[in-house]
């Protein structure tokens, strides 16, 4: 059975915990620079100025201000550990980081905490959370191929967080899909079976007859690297279409995979 290890990966903010803690360095570029003086580092913060440094970060993109919220009010629990690492990190680099970097590890930690039950929620609500992914994808495919193949894979690169600074209405819109399902799914606990092989079959075929190769299927939905690769515009153009087949499927099967992939991420 394919891993679906490449294929809605979980929007690709939700892997932005790789950038967490970034190392910082001095680049020289000539001797000239030896004699140039160093800023001095920035004061370390105190716990409680790190949390409120965090906090009025957090406060800073309005867009995001519901889905903090939702969080702080269904996952107390979970919340309080987000702010308090966060705040910790903070701490020691003297400097909190973009309320898009922390959104993207707050869905992150939620969707392995609590993801598998986004896969219980009602047709609706799980379609929404593949439609506002697809979004993203065919934004990113206007915008820059080569970040929208970078999502496609999961990578995180900083370009993909001055993305989300200038698409905040889109980036909370998934983020609070991929919450809501999980509430919804807490609720209604709806079960369902995983794909089988006439499923994926019948994912294949329709991708084969929208003019996708092997390499194309195969990196999609077994995450492998063909040899040679796909360039960024063939992967991201093989995205575009791999979401619009999705959503062309019977809804029984497009729900199967759907299901199965909510519970993958889960895991990951």
């Amino acid at each position: 059975m394919h891993v679906l290890r490449l294929v809605l990966i979980g929007i690709a903010i939700g892997l932005a915990v790789i950038l967490g803690v970034r190392a910082t360095g001095v680049q020289i570029g000539s001797p000239l620079a030896l004699l140039r003086r160093e800023p001095a580092p920035p004061a370390p913060l105190s716990p409680e100025g790190a949390r409120a440094a965090v906090d009025a970060q957090m406060k800073s993109a309005g867009e995001y201000a519901r889905f903090f919220q939702t969080v702080r009010e269904q996952f107390p629990a979970d919340y309080e550990r987000m702010v308090g690492a966060f705040s910790e990190r903070a701490q020691k680099s003297a400097t909190p980081q973009s309320a898009d970097v922390y959104l993207a590890e707050a869905l992150r930690a939620l969707r392995q905490s609590h993801g598998i039950l986004a896969s219980k929620a009602s047709v609706g609500m799980i379609e929404r959370v593949f439609e506002h992914q697809a979004r993203i994808v065919n934004t990113l495919a206007q915008s820059s191929p080569q970040l929208c193949a970078d999502f496609l894979y999961g990578n995180a690169p900083q370009g993909f967080f001055q993305f989300s600074a200038k698409n905040r209405a889109l980036i909370a819109a998934t983020a609070e899909a991929g919450l809501e399902a999980i509430l919804e799914g807490r609720s209604l606990n709806i079960d369902r079976a995983p794909p089988g092989d006439e499923d994926f079959a019948a994912l294949e075929g329709e991708l084969e007859k929208k003019g996708l190769g092997r390499a194309e299927i195969e990196a999609l939905l077994d995450g492998k690297t063909p040899e040679p690769a796909l360039s960024d515009v063939a992967m991201c153009k093989a995205g575009v279409i791999y979401y619009e087949t999705l959503r062309a499927l019977p809804q029984e099967t497009r729900l199967r995979i759907y299901a199965l992939t909510i519970k993958l991420l889960a895991r990951g």
